[in-house]
């Protein structure tokens, strides 16, 4: 059975390490102690799988779907606290979720319209939100323009929608698109 893998964080010397001066105060003159990471047991109940399902145009002429489910552990862990006199302990876990989800994408012209959403189920009620989370978009092609071959321009809309909130402020950096606007454009000069 193959062993469960966390992701890898960032070492406390690189530039993303935020500095958490004004929340180690907050806790004085409690001080903040990283603990590590609590992995998972080695055993059949940790077992992680997914199933996709696609489908290329067979139900409907000119549309692409597919559905998918995952469970299994988050490999980014959310970060649990403990109070021991004089300490607070901060320990890194992974919870169990199930995800759903499904995406299409079809075209109509030049223009090329995606989408995705899933939902997302954390057994740990403590530990991480339950949410739907969603993207929807659009890719439009420019031929033959003056000085290049082709201009793809692209512009999408991704979003979060919480059914319960449990995570902390510390915890947001897990959801970095919530509610935003995303555009790109792609040229191939001739």
């Amino acid at each position: 059975m193959p062993r469960f893998t966390p992701g890898r964080m960032p070492g406390s010397d690189n530039r993303w390490e935020p500095d958490l001066t004004e929340e180690k105060k907050a806790f004085a003159p409690l001080t903040v102690v990283n603990a590590g990471s609590e992995l998972p047991d080695i055993d059949v109940g940790n077992v992680q799988f997914g199933v996709r399902l696609s489908f290329a145009s067979t139900i409907i002429e000119g549309w692409d779907f597919s559905v998918n489910y995952y469970d299994g552990l988050d490999s980014v862990g959310v970060l649990r606290s403990k109070v021991a006199q004089p300490n607070v302990m901060i320990t890194r876990v992974f919870p169990r979720f199930r995800e759903i989800g499904g995406d299409f994408s079809t075209t109509w012209g030049k223009m090329e319209f995606h989408g995705e959403a899933a939902a997302h189920f954390t057994d740990d009620s403590d530990m991480d939100d339950d949410c739907w989370e969603y993207i929807a978009g659009i890719n439009y092609t420019f031929d033959s323009l003056p000085l290049l071959e082709e201009l793809r321009v692209t512009a999408e809309y991704a979003g979060e929608s919480t059914s319960s909130t449990k995570r902390t402020r510390a915890a947001i950096f897990s959801v970095p698109l919530n509610t935003s606007v995303l555009s790109r454009a792609h040229y191939w000069a001739t």
